[in-house]
């Protein structure tokens, strides 16, 4: 039964269909890893000037001086403690 079945080429996909359509998968591949490889090497090279113009120089930002309202009060001026009416007046 074994070799009927081995011998028996009915419905059954010959050597050559095989060989073409390996042939086809194997180019495809090749293709694919190929885009890959590109791929890969194109955003390696774009997150190197990424990295690259990352700008690690520290910045010391001065903060700017208090502005001056009014000149302070002198002795004479002074009259004595604030109250909260002196404020919500």
């Amino acid at each position: 039964m074994f070799k009927r079945l081995w011998q028996d080429s009915y419905g059954g996909v010959v050597s050559p269909e095989i060989a073409v359509v390996g042939a086809i998968l194997l180019i495809g591949v090749i293709v694919g890893l190929s885009a890959l490889r590109v791929a890969i090497f194109t955003e390696t090279v774009d997150m190197g000037e990424a990295v690259q113009s990352v700008d690690f120089t520290p910045t010391i930002t001065p903060v700017p001086p208090m502005p001056v309202t009014s000149s302070p009060a002198t002795a004479e001026e002074d009259t004595g403690p604030v109250t909260a009416a002196d404020v919500f007046d």
